[in-house]
C-alpha cells in the first residue's frame, strides 16, 4: 500500500485525528512486507505483524525509526493496532473472526 485514496484519508482522520496519513501508509507497508516474507500467502497475527513492522521500520529507518514513527502518531504496539483497525474499518485490510484490536496489547 504506496497511498491511501485522499477520501479514505478524510475518513480516517475523521474517527481518529492521532495518526498521519504516513502512519497509515507505513502500516500497509508493513503488512505487505510481513506477509511477503511468508512461503504462503495467508492471513498474519497481531504478534507476527507487529515482528514484521518492527524489521520493516529497522530497514527502512534505521536508527531513527522510533523518533519517525512517533511524529506519525505510532508510538507503542496498541498504536499500531488502532491503525490496522482503522483501516480494516475502511475496508483497506481484513481480520479474520477471532482477531480483535486487544491482540496488540
Amino acid at each position: 500500500m504506496n497511498s491511501i485514496p485522499e477520501s479514505q484519508l478524510d475518513l480516517l482522520y475523521s474517527k481518529d485525528p492521532r495518526f498521519s496519513g504516513e502512519a497509515y501508509v507505513f502500516v500497509g507497508q508493513a503488512v505487505e512486507f510481513t506477509v511477503g516474507k511468508l512461503k504462503k500467502r495467508r492471513h498474519v497475527s497481531a504478534l507476527e505483524l507487529l515482528k514484521g513492522a518492527v524489521e520493516y521500520s529497522r530497514r527502512e529507518y534505521g536508527a531513527v525509526r522510533e523518533l519517525v514513527l512517533r511524529q506519525w502518531g505510532i508510538g507503542s504496539a496498541s498504536d499500531l493496532g488502532d491503525v490496522v483497525y482503522l483501516l480494516i474499518g475502511v475496508g483497506l485490510l481484513s481480520a479474520s473472526p477471532g482477531d480483535a484490536p486487544e491482540d496488540f496489547h
